[in-house]
């Protein structure tokens, strides 16, 4: 009786190895095949590029559903492409990137996150998308030859959201705003037109300070308080 036990408890040994490695490497298989880690891969082998100076295009891939924060502060990069799996981008995601000139949003964008494009001051080619409906504080910060419309869609923009935007010549912040921050239009010399929505309540301090080429301004009857040196 003794011998028998022996024998099935190495049969049962053996046959939950197999099962073991048969079940590993099936997991490992999935997972080269899983479409996100792919991307994941692809994004990871492209950023080893970016670094090593041998591409100047960030191409963020399909299925990547999530960038870091501060994921690409500092790049050497010339032009990104956000897939429409992206839905916000995080804070001071592509901050720093001075090279930067171009950027192809993804259609389903609802958030742009703090200082997300703070100083990238040769970005030029930037649409907003029309899904957006927050702009953080100092997302476009420093952006000098930044030229933008508003959304249509937007509800909120953040403190120093535009702060610097020295090319920026026109603003209409749409009916859905209900919310602007203080200095989020501070020092854009080139702003000469400038629309109000009808559903703000307050207009805050420093707001359009020192926005020199502003001719004039009609406050919407909703307005109940203008903060101090709001112009």
């Amino acid at each position: 009786m003794g011998k028998i036990k022996k024998v099935i408890v190495n049969y049962w040994k053996k046959e939950n190895t197999f099962l073991f490695h048969f079940l590993t490497c099936l997991i490992i298989n999935m997972s080269q095949n899983d479409p996100e880690n792919q991307a994941n891969e692809m994004l990871d082998q492209t950023i080893k590029q970016i670094k090593n100076n041998e591409i100047t295009e960030l191409n963020i891939p399909d299925g990547i559903k999530e960038l870091k924060k501060c994921q690409f502060a500092g790049y050497p990069i010339i032009s990104v492409k956000i897939p429409d799996t992206i839905t916000k981008l995080p804070e001071s995601a592509f901050a720093g990137c001075t090279s930067l000139k171009k950027v192809i949003c993804s259609k389903n964008l609802t958030y742009i996150g703090n200082l997300a494009f703070f100083q990238c001051n040769e970005l030029v080619e930037f649409e907003i998308p029309d899904s957006v409906i927050k702009i953080d504080g100092g997302a476009f910060r420093s952006c000098t030859k930044l030229n933008i419309k508003i959304p249509p869609n937007i509800k909120c923009i953040g403190n120093c959201a535009f702060y610097d935007c020295l090319s920026l010549k026109e603003v209409k912040i749409p009916e859905s705003c209900e919310e602007i921050g203080g200095s989020s239009f501070f020092n854009c010399i080139s702003l000469e037109v400038l629309e109000l929505s009808p559903s703000l309540k307050s207009i805050p301090g420093t707001c359009f300070r020192q926005c020199s080429s502003l001719k004039s301004v009609i406050i919407p009857p909703s307005v109940e308080s203008i903060g101090n040196n709001a112009f």
